[in-house]
Formats: structure tokens, sequence, C-alpha cells
């Protein structure tokens, strides 16, 4: 499994946990609002192509804490993701992922989301 990323890379928000992390907290209305008119790009037979989906998912992020994505972005990859908040505005400031190859989770993301979830913490600390 390769996976090509670079400091600086682009991927559409729908098809990256970290991307899906920072849309959460964005409200339904701004969700839709962003992606009226435009069609969810695939990149593998996994990414999502609904926004019915991807709004459920986001419900889902908003209510567990943390993004997941298997193999949307990058066939054999799967990551973690989530998004930081600043306690003084409760938004959503940034977000954080891992990114591991499907034969090292075996499909359990949740080992990865223990020290994930620390590295949160300590970053909202400082927000």
């Amino acid at each position: 499994v390769r996976m090509v990323s670079f400091v600086g890379k682009r991927l559409p928000a729908h098809g990256a946990a970290i991307g899906k992390a920072l849309l959460s907290g964005r409200s339904d209305d701004e969700i839709r609002i962003l992606y009226q008119g435009k069609t969810l790009e695939k990149f593998t037979a996994n990414t999502i192509d609904s926004l019915d989906v991807l709004m459920a998912q986001l419900h889902e992020i908003r209510l567990s804490g943390f993004a997941v994505e298997h193999e949307e972005s990058t066939p054999g990859v799967e990551c973690i993701a989530v998004p930081i908040i600043n306690r003084h505005t409760g938004q959503v400031e940034a977000a954080i992922s891992i990114s591991v190859p499907v034969s090292r989770s075996m499909g359990d993301m949740e080992k990865f989301k223990a020290p994930l979830m620390g590295a949160k913490r300590s970053l909202e600390i400082l927000l």
C-alpha cells in the first residue's frame, strides 16, 4: 500500500476523515449551502457521493467526537480524525488524524482512538 501525501495536499472534505471532522463544526444549513449544486466526487468505490449520507455521517461525528474513513480517498488506507474545538468559542478550529494501512488496522480503528483523543485534549487546552 502506498499513500502519496504531502504538506498542503488538498482533498475535498467529503472524501477524507479529517475533512469530515472539520465539516462537523458547521451547521446542517451551512453544509447544504456549501454543497448546493455540487457533485460529490468519488475517488474510490467507498467515497461518499450523496449529500444525505454525508449529513448522516456528520451527525454521527458530532455525537461521537470522531470521524472515520474506510478507503474513501485512498484504496487500502483507513483514517480516523477528531475535530479540535476552541473551548472559548465552541467552534471547530482544526482537526488531526491518523491514517493506517487496512492491513494494520484490520478493520479496528478503535485502537487508534485513545491516542488521538489524548492529543485532541492536549491541543484544546492551548486554544
